[in-house]
């Protein structure tokens, strides 16, 4: 689903090994980047926020429910610092 060019970001932990077909990414163009998803528990960033020292809330500028309306035209807005898409239809 990735445009031509564009970049799929892997989250969260994969159970079994995953294909690609290689054409297709060769064909569009499309870089595949990993994120590291759970060693934030052992960070230093974790115990500050988890101390009350830092609201992480506050980087949370916009929320928007699925389907997604309105949230690529906030972020190339640029006026958002970050924004999520949520599940829950009532944008909570």
């Amino acid at each position: 689903m990735a445009i031509k060019g564009g970049t799929v970001v892997v989250l969260g932990g994969a159970r079994k090994p995953a294909t690609v077909d290689l054409p297709v990414i060769q064909e569009y163009q499309i870089r595949i980047q990993g994120a590291t998803t759970y060693r934030w528990r052992t960070s230093r960033r974790y115990h500050i926020i988890a101390s009350g020292a830092f609201d992480a809330d506050r980087f949370v500028t916009a929320t928007f429910p699925l389907p997604k309306r309105g949230a690529f035209a906030a972020i190339a807005s640029g006026g958002e610092v970050k924004i999520l898409v949520v599940a829950d239809r009532s944008g909570r």
